[in-house]
């Protein structure tokens, strides 16, 4: 890539974002946004989706936590008239948030992180509610402190119905009592709650050890986040919940970055 400002130019720069998950690939221009489960022809969906937008100079932005369906897509993304940018090495060079200190730490956690700097000043803690679901603090300086990860709603779901064999996979919702009075409510009560009294927990204890036991905001974000963002909401006035966090840090990421 030419790093030589194409916004210096008389074109309309057009920028896209995609987060490639494990479960899901999403993707944000302007506005408008997708999310596609990995079915026959979610290829094409893609490429039908940015098409329209390629009558500016198209710049799009990815993460990817799924090498495989990543291998898959940038076939895709080199037919259209578009510049292709991995998010990896923008997101080291940015300073607004401190984190190579974290062994291991995945890119879709640090774009979360910086999609929530990029609406509300540090510090705060931000809930992905995705495959996994991951805790992440950042302090006043927007240095990460680390964070937590466990397995998602709807991969407990699979795993219990794979595991036990009188279980099958039910849609979840929201009971009024904790007891069911079926399995399907006895299921989507127990994987409900239980997820968010651990997230409840995880928050709780990290403020504890991590901000002198001061509550500071929560960014809640991810497919499942629907399903805790209520519970967490009743006791928490600063719980915010954003549809498409890495989505929004990628795009923050692409539009101060001197192209």
């Amino acid at each position: 890539m030419d790093n030589t400002s194409l916004r210096n130019k008389s074109i309309s720069l057009n920028f896209s974002a995609i987060d490639v998950g494990n479960s899901r690939i999403k993707v944000k221009s302007g506005k408008k946004s997708i999310a596609l489960e990995y079915e026959q022809n979610w290829e094409r969906q893609v490429k039908s989706f940015l098409i329209q937008f390629t009558d500016d100079v198209l710049l799009i932005g990815y993460s990817s936590v799924n090498h495989q369906k990543l291998k898959s897509l940038l076939p895709v993304l080199k037919k259209i008239n578009a510049i292709v940018v991995d998010m990896m090495n923008m997101a080291e060079k940015q300073v607004q948030l401190e984190y190579q200190h974290i062994k291991g730490i995945g890119i879709d956690r640090v774009l979360g992180m910086l999609g929530a700097l990029s609406f509300i000043k540090p510090p705060f803690i931000t809930v992905d509610c995705g495959t996994a679901i991951t805790i992440n603090a950042v302090d006043k300086q927007g240095k990460c402190l680390g964070g937590t990860i466990m397995a998602g709603i709807g991969t407990q779901l699979h795993s219990l119905s794979q595991r036990a064999s009188a279980l099958n996979i039910v849609e979840l919702k929201h009971t009024k009592k904790t007891v069911g009075k079926d399995t399907k409510s006895a299921m989507s009560s127990g994987i409900i709650t239980g997820t968010t009294g651990a997230i409840k927990e995880i928050i709780r204890k990290i403020e504890k050890e991590e901000y002198a036991s001061k509550q500071v905001p929560i960014i809640i974000t991810g497919g499942e986040a629907v399903y805790v963002f209520r519970e967490l909401k009743k006791q928490r006035s600063k719980t915010f919940q954003k549809k498409d966090l890495v989505l929004d840090g990628i795009l923050w990421l692409m539009k101060n970055y001197n192209f």
